[in-house]
């Protein structure tokens, strides 16, 4: 129970910048209220450019009711669910690592890695980077995805991407009715109306 609830309170919103769990993580994980891309802001107005059906629950398949294109809906909350965790090998001897709280400043990268060694990825957290655990801590670093074999993060020779994480994303919107839905992996189907704007 007590390695649940420290994997629990990495993943979701709590402000700690890192989070001590000495083994590996293990699938499936809930992160809460995340978002696998950047422009994601739950409690916004998002417009859906694809027909979309919500569900009555993520664990009920029953539709509960049709978004069309261009309908705006609010995104109430949301989570991440990491089916399984990817992983990147070092090549080379390398910095990498920023707090699990990407907003704090950093004159430095937190951890050297060696060849080697393998970082457990949980999932995109958007603006190119990824939530990973390493030798008991979770950071983030941009790992950009690509197939498995030579698809070096971010264009970095230092790193070998082995495998990305499997994730499903469910989403709670509320239509311009009242009414309130779960939809599963929007991504390009659903953007938040507020990055649009900036855009």
């Amino acid at each position: 129970m007590l390695y649940r609830t420290l994997i629990l309170l990495a993943i979701s919103g709590w402000s700690a910048p890192l989070i001590a769990i000495e083994s590996i993580p293990k699938a499936p994980i809930i992160s809460s209220r995340s978002c696998p891309l950047e422009c994601c802001s739950y409690g916004a107005k998002w417009i859906a450019h694809g027909r979309l059906v919500a569900y009555e629950s993520p664990k009920e398949a029953t539709e509960k009711f049709g978004i069309e294109i261009d309908e705006v809906v609010v995104a109430e909350t949301g989570f991440v669910v990491t089916r399984k965790l990817g992983e990147t090998k070092v090549l080379q001897t390398t910095k990498l690592g920023a707090p699990n709280n990407i907003a704090t400043p950093l004159s430095e990268p937190l951890i050297t890695l060696e060849p080697n060694d393998i970082l457990y990825i949980l999932r995109p957290q958007g603006e190119k980077c990824d939530k990973f655990w390493y030798e008991g801590r979770f950071y983030a670093a941009e790992i950009a995805p690509g197939a498995k074999g030579k698809a070096f993060a971010a264009g970095n020779p230092m790193l070998e991407i082995l495998s990305r994480p499997e994730i499903t994303w469910w989403v709670k919107v509320r239509n311009g009715q009242g009414q309130t839905g779960w939809v599963k992996d929007p991504y390009e189907l659903i953007s938040s109306a507020k990055c649009e704007k900036n855009a």
